[in-house]
């Protein structure tokens, strides 16, 4: 029998099948959802489009609405519309900093264990393993998205799949220019004939010293990236400040016209302020 926190998990993946069935009737959201497609497989397995993001993201801006409204009710008063425009916006991209998290973590694994997929090959074919060999021997000694992904290889050159085909099968899923460009050479390979030590030898040494230098221009580019996000952070922190010492002092700008006038006035302001921070580093590097 299953638990409740699987009960509660499949009635929620149900309610967003029906959110997605609903708005996949709409070609606006049906095509603003496509950019969701790459995270299926990589945030949330159990998505299988990316409208079922969407979905999420929808359904986590009504919760967001739902709880403001009922702590208002709880104190007796009504909600207005500002105080549910900003839960509504709030909570319809709070998921997208997960999505992007996760995305990125999955990104970066994938492309530090693609150079030690590249090192275990080499030294396969050296070994005078055939390429099949070598791509099992990768799914072994390897774990995590890299390794599904080699295993699929496998099972497609054992069911007949060429070569060529399967490493662009392979190129087109990660989505990674290093997969690209092992895609090129292996066809190149099988087409005019080599040495395939030399090749996979090479391409493992282009491979390293372009991660050295991601590294070298990441630590370089850190140091910026703070100041940034020190500079953007700092009127929201006295914002905070100001609003825990006197709870009541920026109550004129949500609860009077001229201070919703202002308080857009500022937002504006803001946005402006963030845009020029971040082009004036883009300048200094």
């Amino acid at each position: 029998s299953l638990s409740l926190g699987e009960h509660l998990i499949g009635y929620y993946k149900k309610i967003i099948d029906n959110i997605s069935k609903i708005l996949g009737k709409s070609v606006f959201i049906t095509r603003f959802s496509n950019r969701y497609n790459k995270y299926i497989n990589v945030v949330n397995e159990k998505y299988l489009t990316g409208l079922d993001y969407v979905s999420e993201k929808l359904l986590i801006s009504f919760l967001f609405v739902f709880i403001a409204f009922f702590t208002k009710l709880i104190h007796y008063e009504l909600i207005n519309i500002y105080e549910t425009i900003i839960p509504l916006i709030f909570g319809f991209f709070i998921p997208d900093i997960i999505y992007i998290f996760k995305f990125r973590r999955y990104r970066s694994r994938l492309e530090n264990d693609f150079l030690q997929a590249i090192t275990i090959m080499n030294n396969a074919f050296k070994s005078g393993r055939s390429i099949l060999q070598a791509i099992e021997l990768v799914t072994n000694e390897l774990e995590g998205p890299i390794a599904n992904e080699f295993q699929k290889m496998a099972m497609e050159i054992n069911v007949g799949l060429s070569i060529d085909i399967v490493f662009k099968r392979f190129a087109e899923r990660i989505k990674l220019e290093e997969a690209t460009y092992l895609t090129a050479a292996l066809t190149i390979l099988n087409k005019t004939g080599g040495n395939i030590i030399k090749v996979f030898s090479s391409i493992e040494k282009t491979l390293f010293n372009k991660k050295k230098l991601k590294l070298e221009l990441k630590s370089l580019t850190g140091s910026s990236k703070l100041i940034v996000a020190v500079l953007i952070g700092l009127p929201l922190f006295f914002v905070l400040i100001v609003n825990l010492i006197n709870p009541s002092y920026f109550l004129p700008l949500y609860t009077t016209k001229l201070g919703n006038v202002i308080l857009g006035i500022m937002l504006v302001i803001y946005t402006a302020y963030i845009y020029v921070i971040q082009k004036f580093i883009r300048l200094r590097l």
